[in-house]
């Protein structure tokens, strides 16, 4: 094989080596411009958000300037480390204290206080890799100020020519990218000449951006290496498992995937709208009431939010009662844990919130269990797992699945794909036990997150041929069951209904106001695209996803998937807080996650002749999600609403060193497990008792699942490549 493939393509190893001499020769060249204030990595540290002023004070009056503060610690890294010298230009006011300038924490050069904009040039050495400025912030409405920046840059004074491939090396991000694209065209079996062509190209026009030492272009260029990199090994990797004959196991595959990345990320959190998402468990557990005062105003956790008072004399809870409700055992378990293992039992230690977050947890595994069995019936095996894991592991469901278990998001999607799985199931053979089933996962879906509501349609038109095909004369049948399902779904509701009319006196009502729910002006667009979590930067996998559903609008069974994602990407695009305020991401597109996995299901079905090219692209989007979340959860990203509005969209794709391993060891070693390696405690196995005995219990619901399951409704031949 590999004789072959030499002979095949050995044509092309003499134009190999120019494209890398190329690269080589263009990233050699001196980084000629760097504006930190505009296009600001993410590792710059210690800048608040770009604002503007008419009236900031200048040598002649009154100016105009775009301008950042600093926090009173300005950290600035000196990316890409080149030989040359280099010459650092700032404007700034420092209105509160003098600052010191450090070169790698050496005191370079100290600046007096400057009540007006004052420009300043200062040689940087080459041996300088990082520039702070330092001084002491005045707190002004709540944020710590330093210096005010309204110019920030840097350029390397080395002059461009062959001279500087002496201290360059051929290994750089331009020519990394340039392999990983050449063999990813490879995998696409492409004529020689095509993939001449592709190269030259590609070579050629990292070789301008390069050249053009422009700090976006070599950032670009390095997070693009690092991606492609990745697709390029997963492509290889997936060939090599090729010629592995042994038959696979996908649904013990997916356990498995999803019980290594919990044991390495899952981190036990619970803030914010999860205190109160939680606040129901500890009030009813420990304060045997529904007064939820003390639980946010008394609380040890994260919360942003105040005590209110509704007409009824309770203290408002806005959050819904689901998750409360499916995370009761587990809470119920963690009480235990304490009582046994000797920790305080005021619903605030670590056993109740590790088993209570440990429901979130489970809820993807849950995700993955159904979404898998309710894609496997029209794609084939090895489809169906590769769309659910991509789908988990690339979007903002691992988020919240594993660092944000108290929130409803994760159990959210479980319940929409439960929902789902229990409609085909009921219109492949209609009994009374699957009409209950539905009806308990569409309350599910309604009290777990309110909005899931929305994705109703989707059972609606599932079950659809049941109404109007051979079934229908069967209409006694038919009304036992919609009765049944209603009733059902209306028992798993009433909770919440209850807890509105305690609460706020009415049994419907929407507890944030009005205002909250009522559609506004369209934000479609900036959903898709737009700096703040647009999917397409975000989370790309959602992106396939809608992709891959709009290009099976001729098949009658992505209709109702299709139809679900547009009324609530409709909807939720309308609302005035469509963003969700402070977020990884979209959070609420959690809910279709399911409907989403079936377009990329759908779409790796158009892609099985290329499954080289599909692996990589869909490693890659993993990669990128867990490098961006690691950098929003060690808030190299600013985490909270407006902040990261005010960022550009450069500043949140581009760094210097986007898969910065040192972050990801930082959430491994935070995670539960981690910790418990580094700081184990005895009393910490009655936790890990309740974790492997709910987890077992997840366990026996998805065999029950793969018992269920019904052979693929996909009749196509086998297929190569990704059909099994």
């Amino acid at each position: 094989m590999l004789l072959g493939l030499r002979s095949r393509w050995g044509s092309l190893l003499p134009l190999l080596l120019l494209w890398l001499i190329i690269g080589w020769w263009a990233n050699a060249q001196p980084t000629r411009q760097a504006d930190v204030l505009q296009h600001s990595s993410t590792s710059v540290g210690g800048l608040y958000g770009l604002e503007q002023s008419s009236t900031l004070p200048g040598a002649s009056g009154p100016t105009s300037r775009s301008y950042r503060w600093s926090n009173g610690n300005l950290q600035v890294p000196l990316w890409p480390n080149g030989s040359h010298s280099r010459m650092m230009q700032l404007e700034y006011l420092a209105p509160f204290s003098p600052t010191m300038l450090q070169f790698e924490q050496t005191q370079a050069l100290s600046l007096p206080m400057q009540p007006e904009l004052r420009q300043l040039s200062i040689f940087v050495p080459a041996e300088v890799k990082h520039v702070n400025a330092i001084n002491q912030p005045n707190e002004q409405n709540g944020r710590p100020l330093g210096l005010l920046l309204s110019n920030l840059n840097w350029q390397e004074l080395g002059a461009t020519g062959w001279a500087n491939l002496r201290t360059a090396t051929p290994f750089n991000p331009s020519n990394l990218l340039l392999l990983g694209g050449v063999a990813l065209v490879l995998s696409l079996g492409l004529a020689r000449h095509w993939v001449a062509l592709f190269g030259t190209g590609l070579s050629l026009g990292l070789a301008v951006l390069a050249w053009s030492g422009n700090w976006l272009n070599r950032a670009a260029i390095n997070s693009l290496s690092q991606l492609v990199l990745v697709a390029a090994l997963a492509a290889g990797a997936w060939y090599g498992w090729q010629r592995w004959q042994r038959p696979i196991n996908w649904r013990w595959l997916l356990v498995a995937i999803w019980l290594i990345t919990t044991v390495c990320l899952w981190t036990p959190t619970v803030q914010y709208d999860g205190v109160g998402y939680y606040a129901y468990l500890r009030s009813a557990g420990i304060d045997h009431d529904f007064d939820f005062s003390n639980e946010f105003s008394q609380t040890p956790l994260e919360l942003n939010t105040g005590v209110k008072i509704t007409k009824t004399g309770y203290a408002a809870n806005p959050w819904s009662v689901g998750p409360a409700m499916a995370f009761a055992p587990l809470w119920w378990l963690g009480h235990g844990s304490a009582l046994l293992g000797g920790w305080p039992s005021d619903g605030y230690s670590q056993p109740y919130l590790a088993l209570t977050t440990w429901g979130s947890a489970l809820a993807g595994l849950i995700f993955i269990l159904s979404c898998e069995a309710l894609l496997r019936r029209q794609f084939s095996p090895k489809i169906a797992a590769l769309a659910t894991i991509s789908v988990y592991l690339a979007s903002n469901l691992l988020y919240y699945s594993l660092f944000q278990g108290a929130y409803a998001h994760s159990l959210s999607a479980a319940c929409v794909s439960l929902m789902a799985l229990a409609s085909v199931r009921l219109r492949e053979q209609p009994s009374l036990g699957r009409w209950a089933q539905l009806g308990l996962t569409m309350g599910a879906t309604i009290v777990s997150y309110w909005i899931g509501a929305l994705v109703l349609i989707l059972p609606a038109l599932i079950i659809w041929p049941l109404l109007v095909g051979k079934h229908r004369r069967a209409w006694p049948d038919l009304l036992k069951g919609l009765l049944l399902a209603a009733l059902t779904g209306l028992l798993i509701v009433l909770p919440q209904l209850a807890m509105w009319k305690l609460l706020y006196g009415s049994w419907l009502t929407i507890p944030q106001g009005g205002n909250f729910a009522t559609p506004r002006s369209s934000q479609l667009w900036p959903m898709l695209v737009g700096s703040l979590y647009g999917m397409l930067w975000w989370t790309p996998i959602y992106v396939l996803g809608l992709l891959g559903l709009g290009l099976s609008v001729r098949q009658r069974q992505a209709w109702p998937y299709l139809a679900a994602v547009i009324i609530y990407l409709v909807y939720i695009s309308r609302l005035p807080d469509w963003h969700g305020s402070g977020a990884f991401g979209l959070r609420r597109l959690t809910t279709i996650a399911p409907c989403l996995a079936w377009g990329v299901a759908a779409l790796l079905q158009r892609w099985r002749r290329w499954p080289g090219a599909a692996i990589g692209l869909l490693a890659s989007f993993g990669c990128w999600n867990l490098a961006l979340m690691a950098r929003y959860i060690t808030y190299a990203i600013p985490r909270g609403y407006p902040a990261i509005a005010e960022l550009p969209l450069s500043a949140i794709l581009l760094s210097n060193e986007p898969l910065e391993l040192s972050r990801l060891g930082m959430l491994l070693g935070n995670g539960w497990f981690g910790s418990q390696l580094s700081n184990f405690q005895a009393r910490s196995v009655w936790i890990l008792l309740g974790l492997l005995g709910s987890l077992a219990g997840v366990l026996a619901l998805g065999s029950w699942l793969g018992r269920a399951n019904s052979p693929s409704l996909n009749q196509e031949p086998e297929q190569v490549g990704l059909g099994d």
